[in-house]
């Protein structure tokens, strides 16, 4: 049996569509005469078979070779003819035996979604298909159009429990670690994190779940210096001052926190006008327990 690359050429235009047989000639082109009847084939020849009929086109041997090599010849005379080029052939690909390049039509990938749909893979697929990807570096391009794609949607309670123990007791490397916290630094993320965050409220369960995560948590002198440069010059609102003051109510300062306290105060002059308030303070203070007796 004779094997190698052949074309199914039109005698009207003089397009021709460039395929590889590691079987036999004979048995492609029965296959491909098959499909073409049924109206089966890939579009851009079975548009032109509907167009001019079965006797407009022959079947011709272009070279012969063994099997193992079809597709290197096959790719070869694509190349050589582009007859992926609608002005020149049929073929969709311009990669032989892929489909590499080819976009499908919206019909067709929303047919391709419903036959998937609700269809598991199997622990070998996943495993092979993870494999495949990983160390796989994604294109900014990409990584736009999947941000875009996915704004808006909110995974169910279920898909990120998933999430959570799947990631859950991977380690994350030093190189993954370094670019977070690379990306988190540039002023860009921090405008965006800072807009996305404005106006929304905490509820009392997440500011709980804040507190408990950040107990016991020592904050470099770096990290505190960089805090009281931003807060420098800044007035807190009445609303803010009183809300701060109905938290600290009741809450005695331990001996070692008061310490603290009293070594970083000591030496720093006061203001003015907050020794005018301690001052307003004691006496209110004094005359409260005047009146009282």
């Amino acid at each position: 049996m004779k094997t190698g690359v052949y074309r199914i050429r039109n005698l009207i235009d003089q397009k021709v569509y460039i395929g590889s047989a590691a079987r036999s000639f004979d048995s492609r082109w029965r296959t491909h005469k098959s499909l073409l009847r049924r109206g089966k084939h890939a579009p851009h020849l079975q548009n032109a078979w509907n167009k001019y009929g079965a006797e407009s086109f022959v079947f011709e041997i272009i070279e012969e070779c063994l099997p193992e090599n079809c597709i290197e010849r096959e790719q070869f005379w694509i190349d050589e003819t582009k007859v992926f080029d609608c002005r020149f052939g049929y073929n969709r690909n311009p990669v032989a035996g892929s489909s590499l390049g080819v976009k499908a039509s919206p019909e067709t990938r929303a047919k391709q979604s419903a036959a998937r749909k609700g269809k598991k893979m199997s622990a070998e697929s996943i495993a092979k298909t993870a494999a495949f990807h990983r160390g796989k570096v994604v294109s900014a391009e990409t990584r736009a159009k999947l941000a875009a794609r996915n704004l808006g949607k909110k995974l169910s309670d279920e898909t990120r429990q998933k999430l959570s123990l799947l990631q859950k007791g991977k380690p994350h490397t030093p190189e993954h670690v370094a670019n977070v916290v690379a990306a988190l630094r540039t002023d860009e993320v921090r405008a965006k994190m800072s807009l996305a965050g404005k106006g929304r409220k905490r509820s009392p369960e997440t500011c709980a779940k804040i507190a408990s995560s950040l107990l016991g948590h020592a904050v470099s002198a770096e990290t505190r210096a960089k805090m009281s440069a931003i807060k420098k010059g800044k007035t807190a609102s009445d609303e803010s001052r009183a809300k701060m003051s109905a938290s600290h109510l009741g809450k005695k300062q331990s001996p070692e926190h008061a310490a603290k306290s009293a070594l970083a105060r000591k030496g720093k002059p006061c203001k003015p006008e907050s020794i005018a308030k301690m001052i307003e303070t004691k006496r209110l203070n004094r005359l409260r327990f005047v009146t009282s007796l």
